[in-house]
């Protein structure tokens, strides 16, 4: 499940339109804990003083079992960025997809 969003931004641009994810997926930690690996870019023309990703974990019916999130500062028109997201939740077994949000402050 994909979902672009925006948690808050300074401009009338969605935080979607400044912070695209070219690529994400969820894997497991030697814990079992579920982690989000992915890579986003600023396509603004400007350099984004906040950037953050915040993902969504969901069971196998879509019940929400926890958020996380990343942010980075300062990410220049055209960066790129990898970002890792972790599950901080309990029975990390029940989490079975995600979705996830990014949001800006320029």
């Amino acid at each position: 499940i994909l979902t672009l969003g925006f948690l808050g931004c300074t401009s009338t641009k969605p935080a979607a339109e400044k912070l695209k994810i070219l690529s994400h997926g969820m894997s497991r930690l030697g814990s079992g804990m579920p982690v989000i690996k992915g890579t986003a870019k600023n396509v603004s023309s400007y350099t984004l003083s906040y950037a953050e990703v915040e993902v969504e974990f969901l069971d196998f019916n879509t019940n929400p079992r926890g958020t996380s999130q990343n942010s980075t500062s300062n990410l220049a028109a055209g960066e790129i960025w990898n970002f890792e997201v972790i599950f901080l939740g309990t029975n990390p077994e029940n989490v079975d997809q995600y979705r996830i949000r990014v949001g800006t402050i320029r």
